[in-house]
């Protein structure tokens, strides 16, 4: 008999973060919480979009990797951008959850990669494991001490995007079914 597994969560980011984390351009989610869950996540794009958002994906980085990815700029689009929001766009799997102990920038510049120490949360088998978070991670997340790296694999996303009504953060419930999603 097949085992069923259990119905993935949901986490809503805002783009482009999102859409960055289900490609897997983006490995880490900060956030400032732990989590216990390890298993599916199913990711959904936020419908909010502001100007501070607006900035973030005009950043050049943001916008070299959206470019990379298909998503490209258009004046006259309501956000500018082609990617979708309000929808559930791919799936990652969490595989581990990290507090920051400190950071060292290198060569001490803000602007250069860092490296974390950080301290697996929930019982970890590596108390005090050690890995640099380089570019472009560096500048898709927040890594002060104190806040929580989640590290993501098993990075899929939709054939099709799937509108979807949500709310900022995670959430146990999907409204829909998992079987009929159909990923890349």
């Amino acid at each position: 008999m097949k085992e069923i597994e259990p119905t993935p969560k949901v986490l809503t980011l805002w783009q482009p973060w999102a859409t960055l984390l289900v490609h897997g351009v983006k490995e880490y989610e900060s956030r400032p919480a732990p989590t216990r869950h390890r298993g599916k996540y199913l990711i959904h794009s936020a419908k909010t979009w502001n100007r501070k958002l607006y900035d973030v994906a005009m950043s050049q980085l943001f916008l070299t990797e959206l470019d990379k990815l298909g998503y490209f700029f258009r004046a006259g689009q309501t956000t500018g951008f082609t990617f979708p929001m309000g929808h559930i766009i791919g799936e990652v799997e969490m595989e581990a959850c990290y507090q920051v102990d400190h950071i060292t920038y290198k060569g001490g510049i803000k602007t250069q990669p860092i490296q974390a120490t950080c301290v697996l949360d929930m019982g970890g088998k590596n108390p005090n494991e050690v890995f640099t978070i380089d570019k472009p991670e560096f500048y898709f997340g927040d890594y002060r001490p104190g806040r929580y790296v989640w590290v993501m694999k098993n990075h899929r996303i939709l054939e099709e995007p799937i509108p979807y009504v949500g709310r900022q953060g995670y959430y146990n419930e999907f409204k829909g079914n998992y079987e009929e999603l159909k990923f890349k």
